[in-house]
């Protein structure tokens, strides 16, 4: 779209301005009134605070970002945007755009008070959408612990002397007090729960134990999950009823990140816990139809004969000799499943015992295939009749580009050499 052609501008403004209803602008130095499209103003008067798009020579385009290059004669550049002066989204009266960077739009924004701040956000105006302090799902302490650790950062004197235990910090001291790790402490103090007050402690066992000569504890490690918890969820993950939501309900329920059960199950963590999965029925847990001998079968020798023998014929043939589906060899293979089963390099099934087919992963035989043996023999008899190569494509669902690799020998090349030589060509 050619914005400086007068006659694609003129049929621009006129769609520009169709079905748009003039509203007076906020701001009485602006000249004219604001263009607000219809569908942006509501039953009751009101104007809906949204852009409005239009098409454009087949792309979905702004109505301001139209409007402004009509002004200009030229689309912005990449990094600039067109900044409202109005304050109206749906706004495309060219007169109040101009353009800018989005700082600029930034600060017109913090300028004109269009961003909620103080007493205006959220916050304030609407308290029962923010989960804080002990109601957040994520909180590791409650509001008690919080206050506590905010009175004893604010009156170390009170309950602590440093000369007392040395090499003991205040953070680590109020962190072994409230068995909590120290980072929890520093969020408490960078006012991550500033909207709890301070509050003394009923008991605090730590200047006790200082009054006493007794060296405290060391303090608690950031670790949220613990063994059990680990084996707990790896158990439960292969025993469920709903693995979509598993890892959601996990996270809430031991208030982690979704990551860190995904790592759990991974075992890019806690790899030093054996797998622990109970044997649910005959053929062992919940979704396990094959022991933990032939997963470590599957992947040792996949690892180390991949490269030499390629992945359709060796997964073809770890296929045969395990009993295993093909498609359930491969998510093994690449450890899509079976997770929790550790590898052993040790388990390589010796070659001699594996029937590597040849023809494995090729032709029809292949996972990807749309077309067969005598599909591809057809194919090639009626390209050597003379017809044409796009008819035959669109008749067998397929593209013009394969039909020409069929027809020069590039793809299916041992059906070309036996069509070939049946037909008794060179």
């Amino acid at each position: 779209m050619n914005f400086q052609n007068e006659k694609d501008r003129t049929a621009l403004l006129e769609r520009l301005h169709e079905d748009v209803v003039q509203v007076p602008s906020p701001y009485p130095d602006l000249p004219g009134d604001c263009r607000i499209p219809k569908c942006r103003i509501n039953a009751d008067g009101s104007l809906q605070n949204k852009y409005t798009l239009m098409r454009v020579n087949g792309v979905n385009m702004g109505r301001h970002v139209v409007a402004l290059a009509l002004k200009l004669g030229v689309l912005p550049d990449r990094g600039l945007v067109a900044r409202h002066m109005c304050d109206r989204k749906g706004c495309c009266e060219s007169e109040h755009l101009e353009v800018g960077t989005r700082d600029d739009n930034r600060r017109d924004a913090i300028v004109r008070n269009r961003i909620a701040r103080g007493l205006r956000h959220g916050a304030y105006t609407h308290p029962e959408c923010f989960q804080r302090g002990q109601k957040n799902r994520m909180a590791k302490i409650t509001d008690e612990i919080a206050a506590g650790i905010k009175w004893c950062l604010a009156h170390v004197d009170e309950w602590w002397q440093t000369e007392r235990a040395p090499g003991y910090d205040t953070k680590t001291a109020v962190a072994i007090h409230f068995n909590v790790p120290v980072t929890t402490v520093k969020g408490v103090q960078q006012d991550a729960w500033n909207h709890i007050a301070e509050k003394r402690p009923t008991e605090l066992p730590l200047a006790k134990m200082m009054e006493a000569g007794q060296r405290p504890p060391a303090p608690k490690r950031k670790t949220v999950l613990s063994d059990a918890d680990v084996k707990q969820i790896r158990v439960d993950y292969y025993t469920t009823t709903d693995p979509c939501h598993f890892v959601r309900d996990m996270a809430a329920k031991y208030r982690v990140t979704p990551a860190s059960i995904w790592n759990v199950l991974k075992r890019k963590t806690f790899k030093h816990l054996t797998p622990e999965i109970p044997a649910v029925n005959d053929s062992g847990h919940g979704m396990a139809k094959y022991p933990d001998e032939v997963i470590q079968k599957i992947r040792a020798t996949y690892d180390a004969y991949c490269e030499l023998h390629g992945v359709e014929r060796l997964i073809s043939a770890l296929s045969s000799y395990t009993g295993v589906s093909e498609s359930h060899t491969r998510n093994i293979a690449e450890r899509a499943s079976r997770i929790e089963v550790m590898d052993d390099p040790a388990a390589v099934i010796p070659l001699d015992q594996l029937e590597l087919d040849p023809m494995a992963g090729r032709g029809d035989r292949h996972p990807l295939a749309k077309l067969d043996d005598e599909k591809v023999f057809e194919i090639l008899r009626r390209i050597s009749a003379g017809e044409k190569r796009n008819k035959i494509a669109r008749e067998n669902g397929v593209s013009g580009s394969l039909i020409s690799e069929i027809a020069r020998g590039k793809t299916w090349k041992y059906v070309f050499k036996r069509f070939h030589s049946k037909e008794g060509q060179p």
